[in-house]
């Protein structure tokens, strides 16, 4: 049999305390299987907790000094269950290889004293076998991804129709912005959070649970009050009644005057302000002299919920950040987040006076599906 050159970027590991049986076998595999050998089951597994990704076949004797040959592929199918893995042992210890076998433990096999070739067969097509598998396993995996990207742009898709019936200004740029980044950072609820794989209906189910939420959310925005906010006594009432805890010496009364929907901010501060498992968030506020900027950070979820269920009445958490977005960007404002694992922090900027000019729609939505044709996952 020739050298396969996709078998030989992986190594045969041969565990026996017998210093001949070692040099047998490599004799026998040079120039067509690399061998790493080990004399005891603690030294291959040393070896394996350093380059288990480079071995591809165990083969092991089963009498030797301390743990037997039996407890090191027990532990071989726990932690590292793609090695392929085969016995050598005596005529007298065929009861414990043949329950080995019957346990899933073990491949084969193999008797002693051996025949030199029918040894370097099995482990040539012990070989081919973990090779085989490793390609099924990545073809799985780009099938699986291709899947997943797919309904992520069906998710983008379904976010951008939605938004854009909403009434509010550029929604294409609020929602690409969602995307980019609660995909990167995760938020409770952002669209890293959701399951994987779904099924069409599952898809249609979530993405009703977002419609939902957002006309919800957002009715009192786009419906109430469209007088100028008096920013210093909104975000004082937002504060007093979500609990939220402000950092630093903050004069909220100090805070420069802004000439924007009351309702849409009073809307906006308060989806960010909300208490996170009834934990309060924190409030830095600072403005200038064409800007106020907020940055708002919220403890994370002990309990994240998922992002939409099947039953009725399901709920979709994310729908509060996307609505938070939205709002931003209604304002003339801009929103980004990062996470640090313990917490979420946005930093929200909001213009004095909401004339900024809108993004053009379809350079926007150009850009959120370009994400998709390319190797950048979310």
């Amino acid at each position: 049999m020739e050298p396969n050159s996709d078998a030989q970027e992986f190594a045969v590991l041969f565990v026996d305390d017998e210093g001949p049986s070692c040099d047998v076998l490599c004799d026998a595999l040079a120039g067509r299987l690399r061998v790493i050998t080990a004399d005891s089951v603690d030294k291959a597994l040393a070896v394996l907790e350093r380059q288990g990704h480079d071995i591809g076949v165990l083969l092991t004797d089963q009498r030797m000094p301390g743990r037997s040959g039996v407890d090191l592929l027990k532990l071989v199918r726990e932690r590292w269950p793609s090695i392929v893995r085969l016995l050598t042992t005596a005529y007298t210890d065929y009861d414990d290889a043949i329950a080995a076998v019957n346990r899933g433990e073990i491949l084969r096999y193999i008797h002693k004293p051996w025949d030199i070739r029918t040894l370097r067969m099995e482990l040539e097509h012990a070989m081919e076998l973990f090779v085989l598998r490793q390609e099924r396993e990545r073809l799985i995996e780009e099938k699986l991804s291709t899947r997943q990207r797919l309904v992520e742009a069906g998710r983008a898709r379904d976010l951008l129709v939605l938004c854009a019936a909403l009434g509010l200004r550029d929604t294409a740029a609020a929602v690409g912005d969602f995307l980019a980044q609660t995909s990167a950072g995760n938020p409770s609820g952002g669209p890293s959070s959701l399951g994987r794989h779904h099924s069409m209906q599952e898809e249609a189910l979530r993405s009703i649970a977002i419609a939902r939420e957002l006309r919800t959310m957002l009715k009192r925005a786009t419906e109430g009050d469209d007088t100028p906010a008096a920013l210093a006594e909104l975000l004082t009432t937002t504060v007093s009644r979500s609990g939220a805890k402000i950092e630093g010496s903050c004069a909220l009364a100090r805070l420069p005057a802004v000439h924007l929907s009351r309702a849409a901010t009073a809307c906006l501060l308060e989806l960010l302000l909300e208490k996170a498992d009834d934990r309060p968030v924190e409030l830095a506020a600072t403005g200038d002299a064409s800007a106020l900027a907020l940055t708002i950070t919220r403890p994370a979820r002990r309990n994240r919920e998922p992002a939409a269920e099947s039953a009725a009445g399901a709920r979709a958490p994310e729908a509060r950040t996307l609505a938070a977005f939205l709002l931003t960007r209604h304002l003339g404002g801009t929103l980004s987040f990062r996470d640090d694992g313990a917490a979420g922090v946005f930093s929200l900027s909001l213009p004095l006076d909401a004339k900024a000019a809108m993004a053009n729609e379809t350079s926007r939505i150009e850009r959120v599906f370009a994400s998709f044709e390319s190797n950048d996952a979310w």
